[in-house]
Order: C-alpha cells, then structure tokens, then sequence
C-alpha cells in the first residue's frame, strides 16, 4: 500500500510534457477498443443476418463473391448462374425448393426526382414467396408482397419510401422504373438487412423485360433442403450436379456453394484477419507510447536520485525503488488507457450513429465488460514493460553517490 501511495504521489508531480508522452498509448487502445467493439457489432449483426436464413440453407452464387447486404443481396462476378443451373438443382436429392436471384443497378423517378438504386426480378409463385418471407426479412408494413398475376406492381423498401424523395411514397402512388410506370402495392417493414431498406422489388418477368434479359441471369440461387436430408451431404450433390453441368473439374468451380453456417463462418474469419492487421498496424502507435513511458521513467530517476539515495539510506531495498517507479509507469500506461478507452468508445458510438442515419443499422457497437478489462490491463501491462529498465537502473543507484547528487 505504502508503494503505491507514494508512486501516485509522484504522478502528480509529472509536468504536463511527462504526461504528452502517454498520447501513443491513447492512440493505440482508442483504436484497439474501437475496432474490436464495432467488429464484434458487425460480427453479431452479420451472424444473425445468416441465420435467418435457417440451418436448412444453402447458397448457389456465382464466382467466389457473396455480398454482404444481406441473403438476397447483389453478387457481383464475371458469372451468372442460369435457368438450366436451377433446374439442376431442382433435381438433386434432398433439395425441396430453390429459386433464383435477380438484381440489377436502375433507374427510379418519383416526384420529378431520380435516383439509382437496385432493382429484385422476384419469383411471385406461392412457394419461392414463401421461401423468401422465411429467409430475407422482407416483411410489409403497407400493403402486401407481389403476389402470382400482378403486372407493373412493385414492392418498395422502407428507405426508398420514406427518405430517398422529397415526399414520402403511399400505397398506390406511381414510380418510374427504366421509364415504365409501376404501381406500388407494398412497403417493407424496416429489416435488420440494409440492402433490403434500399431495393425495389418487381415481377421477375417484367424485369427481364426492363433490362433486355433473354436468358435468366441469377446473382445467386437459394436452396431450402428438405427434412431428414443432412445440408453438408446435399451441398456436396450439388456442387458435383453443377460441375458436371458446367463442366469445370474440381478446383476449377465458377460458381460456389455454401451452407449458412459455412457463409457464417467466412465471414467470422475475414472480421477476425481485417480486426488482427489493423491492430499490428496501431501497434505502431503502441510501441511509440511505450517508448515515451520509458523517456519519462528516465527524466523522473535522474530527477530523484537524492530522493532515492535517501529512502536507501533509512532502510529501502532495491525491490522497493524498483516497485515504486514499475507502479508509476503502470499507472501513467493506465491513465492512458482510461483516455484512449473513452475516446474508442466515443468513436465507435459516432460510427454506429453515421451508419444509422445512412441507413446501415447493421452496424453496431458491442463494448462487453471483458473489453473494457482487456484494455486496462493491458495499457497498466505496458505502462509496467515500459518502465523495467529505468526501475531496474534506481533500484541499482550506489547510496553514496546517489546522496551527494546535485
């Protein structure tokens, strides 16, 4: 106790330029807290996005590319997966149901006002309806999903009706779609998928019509699996079905077939690689502190070299000196914690807050009490390593010569 009384005790008389030194620990555990809360956010969001999706899913997209707006999100690749793909599909053993994906980058006019925004082909049969109401979270708030014998009807997402014109859009009004008229006959519900606030849904025929689409361009194929079929044994028929129809060998795929825990997996993996390089990155930024630790450490022993001649002199041991200064560099690495905790967590609420209100509400903050922990021990953890060669330099200061120090 003793100990650390007296090194808080010299902490305050730090200067101002002693405690400048600590901003590279700031800087590293600000960026350190921020990312791993808004990447364990996003990993949670993103977790649940796929599941619900269902453990009996599995996604046919083209190429290796999946987009993260969600099950029904745009894919872009150089590949389209096509009609006879999904009749292939059809007819492997344990798939119950499939149906393909169709978006496309278009034009949108309401209101004497344009935007860009994508454009969903959906399947209106009662069964891919069903399917898709299962798995996207495409619920409606206003009106109703397209239904089998609707023509120009459309189903809008909730930011395309309420933020993306001057006037929000009412059950009935009419859009422009690629200069054909559309009548709207359902608003989507807020989903917890982004890409879905921003898509227009339309009959899949018409949007073949629209975009000159002879043959069906697919962005991806869902695939429901039927009960008692094991998913990872039917993801395998299907992947031999498609190769042997494409004709590609193995290890040569144009297209990729992944079960919703593998898609879960994928991306907990990418998170884990982008949170790892960006922390080596800020640890620059640590290095830097640790050094400024080390200098003040230094500037502090010169300073009280008679000071420790005189503890030494009536009775302290060099464990004690080497204590006392190890405590006071903890501390300045915890100070520096403390602020750079707070100042991570200021800045990943600011990010939650922007992707709000741009519409991305995927993206939210997870600060968990182990988080918090982590990061006060380990900027204390640095404060100490910092600090063990100038302890380790007042701890073996000759008594005599420490005493007569001017």
């Amino acid at each position: 106790m003793e100990v650390l009384l007296l090194a808080a005790k010299h902490l305050r008389r730090l200067s101002f330029r002693s405690w400048v030194t600590i901003i590279g620990i700031v800087i590293s555990v600000a960026a350190i807290v921020a990312l791993t809360s808004l990447g364990d956010g996003l990993r949670t969001a993103v977790t649940g996005q796929f599941e619900q999706l269902g453990a009996n899913r599995i996604i046919v997209s083209p190429g290796r590319s999946f987009e993260l707006g969600g099950p029904l999100g745009a894919s872009f690749s150089t590949t389209s997966l096509g009609e006879r793909d999904l009749d292939e599909i059809r007819r492997v053993t344990g798939v119950e149901l499939a149906t393909g994906v169709m978006t496309k980058p278009g034009t949108i006019e309401f209101a004497g006002k344009e935007i860009n925004t994508f454009v969903a082909g959906a399947e209106i049969d009662s069964d891919t309806i069903r399917l898709a109401m299962q798995t996207d979270d495409i619920k409606a708030e206003k009106g109703r999903f397209l239904r089998e014998g609707d023509q120009r009807s459309v189903y809008i997402g909730s930011r395309i009706a309420y933020d993306m014109f001057e006037r929000e859009i009412r059950l009935g009004d009419k859009l422009v779609i690629e200069s054909r008229r559309f009548n709207v006959v359902g608003i989507q519900a807020e989903s917890s998928i982004p890409f879905n606030n921003r898509m227009i849904r339309i009959p899949i025929d018409e949007f073949k019509d629209i975009f000159g689409i002879r043959d069906s361009e697919y962005n991806m194929i869902i695939v429901s699996v039927a009960d008692g079929y094991d998913i990872d044994l039917v993801s395998d028929r299907i992947t031999r079905a498609l190769r042997r129809f494409r004709r590609v060998k193995e290890g040569q795929e144009d297209f990729e077939v992944q079960t919703t825990q593998q898609i879960i997996s994928s991306y907990e993996t990418l998170l884990t690689v982008v949170q790892m390089v960006v922390v080596g990155i800020v640890s620059i930024s640590l290095v830097v502190g640790g050094i400024g630790i080390s200098n003040t450490m230094f500037t502090s022993v010169l300073e009280r070299t008679r000071e420790i001649g005189v503890m030494k002199s009536i009775g302290a041991r060099n464990g004690h000196i080497m204590s006392i200064f190890l405590m006071e560099s903890g501390f300045l690495g915890l100070v520096g914690g403390i602020i750079g905790l707070a100042v991570g967590a200021l800045l990943a609420f600011s990010v939650e807050f922007t992707a709000g209100l741009a519409g991305f509400g995927m993206i939210k903050v997870s600060i968990s009490a182990g988080l918090i922990l982590f990061a006060l021990a380990f900027s204390f953890g640095v404060g100490v390593l910092s600090g063990v060669i100038p302890a380790l330099r007042a701890a073996r200061l000759n008594p005599a010569e420490t005493l007569r120090y001017e």
